[in-house]
């Protein structure tokens, strides 16, 4: 039996083309003039859309990168300037208040 094919509409983007979207995406947003370090599915969007010129949905953004490798993530929330004294306390303090210890 010969085999069937793909099934399904043609991906609007060619390997090359997602590569080259890959390659851009890894250079950071602020290659592209954007003011944090994060990625959007939009600011994604409008990437792909700058460079090979085919317009996505930032909701169908996801399957591509999915087709990349990549996945979601988040950046952990950190105090710009931690005070330590004040850790230190919650620690000894709150934290075995909360926990319900000795």
């Amino acid at each position: 039996m010969r085999a069937a094919g793909r099934a399904g509409r043609r991906p609007r983007l060619s390997q090359a083309e997602l590569e080259a979207v890959a390659e851009a995406l890894g250079k950071g947003p602020e290659a592209f003039g954007l003011d944090t370090e994060l990625w959007t599915l939009a600011r994604i969007a409008a990437v792909i859309e700058q460079l090979p010129g085919v317009r996505y949905h930032p909701g169908h953004v996801w399957r591509l990168l999915r087709r990349l490798g990549w996945s979601p993530q988040r950046p952990a929330r950190r105090a710009a300037e931690p005070d330590e004294a004040e850790i230190a306390r919650w620690r000894e303090q709150e934290w075995p208040r909360i926990k319900g210890g000795r």
